[in-house]
């Protein structure tokens, strides 16, 4: 899998999908960002995209982008 490099959580990826993100001591989960909000946050790629419609209450992480 290749990555890009990491984005603050104040900054919103541009394009819909799941992303790589930094929960800190909770560790890297991935997480899809629909072009409005990022959903919950799921052990691998495809649980995340299975999550793709659920709001997550969680707030904004910093993030990657997923190259398949």
């Amino acid at each position: 899998m290749r990555l890009t490099n990491w984005f603050p959580a104040e900054i919103n990826p541009v394009h819909v999908g799941v992303y790589l993100i930094d929960r800190g001591s909770q560790g890297k989960w991935f997480r899809h960002w629909n072009g409005e909000f990022w959903c919950l946050c799921a052990d691998t790629v495809d649980d995340a995209h299975v999550a793709k419609v659920i709001k997550s209450p969680a707030p904004a992480f910093p993030w990657r982008g997923i190259f398949r």
